[in-house]
């Protein structure tokens, strides 16, 4: 499978939130907005890429590091679901060069989404604690 990561920018917007929009599993992902789109591409620690298969955009996928740890999200476009795309792109997410300093990588899900739990639980993340946070999020951790 060919994925291309390519370098969010403004024209991404409407192409995401359409995602957004059109899928009810989607609303445990925020919305892209030009206030997060300046954040990340001016956040050196900050990464963030449209990904691309065939030239179509397929998902969205973005981490922060901090402190050897890397925070990661990621959206696949509802089409796209259930084709292994989620863990082609985190296993090319744990192998990218900047990572390459990283102990462990954490995401943070909604404890209600299951599709994305079972997704990270897949590729070897593990729930660092089973409690919800005050907002519904339980973190899920993989180490380096």
């Amino acid at each position: 499978m060919d994925l291309v990561f390519g370098e969010i920018n403004m024209n991404h917007i409407p192409i995401v939130n359409n995602w957004y929009y059109n899928d009810d599993d989607s609303f445990y992902v925020e919305e892209l907005t030009e206030r997060y789109i300046k954040y990340v591409t001016t956040n050196p620690n900050h990464y963030c890429w449209i990904v691309y298969q065939n030239n179509a955009p397929v998902g969205k996928v973005s981490y922060e590091i901090d402190n050897q740890k890397a925070y990661i999200d990621i959206l696949i476009r509802p089409d796209c679901r259930r084709k292994g795309l989620g863990k082609t792109i985190i296993g090319q997410v744990i192998n990218r060069p900047e990572i390459a300093s990283i102990k462990q990588i954490i995401a943070s899900i909604q404890h209600t989404n299951k599709a994305s739990i079972n997704l990270f639980k897949s590729v070897g993340f593990d729930a660092i604690e089973n409690e919800v946070d005050d907002d519904g999020f339980i973190d899920y951790s993989f180490y380096l």
